[in-house]
């Protein structure tokens, strides 16, 4: 996630970051007030000594209190889940039956297949961008939302399935 600093410079964070970020602002809700009160320098202030000190100055800007026992990181909440954790998957594998019957409900022939579909991130209805952070505005794309393409298509033996 791309965010602006109130320093002008451009952030990179993660989902959970720019939210914990975000709770941060407001007084009322700022878990870490116990923790910054005590020191001195706040957010987005210059490094102590002036730029001089360091080589990336950029790279001293923020809470110096950040890091600290109570002060919760992006990875403090994903590290247990680490274990467990995954991507998400928009690959699917759909496999179908169907069979063929005589007057008798005898079955004379069957046929299964598999197909490999995958979501794409582009919306049925062009019209909307790929991109949109709001809801649709087209009626198709809110019924049905992303485009789906048939990646591979099979038809299986017995033995397969």
């Amino acid at each position: 996630v791309n965010r602006q600093l109130s320093s002008g410079n451009l952030a990179l964070s993660g989902a959970l970051q720019s939210a914990l970020d975000e709770i941060a602002k407001k007084a009322a809700t700022n878990p870490y007030k116990g923790i910054t009160s005590v020191i001195s320098r706040t957010a987005m202030a210059a490094p102590p000594g002036g730029p001089a000190e360091y080589q990336f100055p950029a790279a001293a800007v923020g809470e110096s209190t950040y890091g600290l026992p109570g002060w919760t990181r992006q990875a403090d909440i994903l590290r247990p889940l680490a274990p467990i954790l995954s991507v998400r998957d928009d690959t699917f594998t759909i496999r179908a039956y169907g069979d063929a019957r005589d007057k008798k409900n005898n079955i004379l022939a069957t046929a299964v297949c598999e197909a490999t579909v995958q979501r794409t991130r582009d919306y049925l209805d062009p019209t909307d961008s790929a991109d949109l952070a709001t809801y649709p505005t087209s009626t198709q794309n809110r019924t049905f939302g992303r485009r789906f393409q048939i990646i591979s298509f099979r038809w299986l033996a017995p033995g397969e399935i």
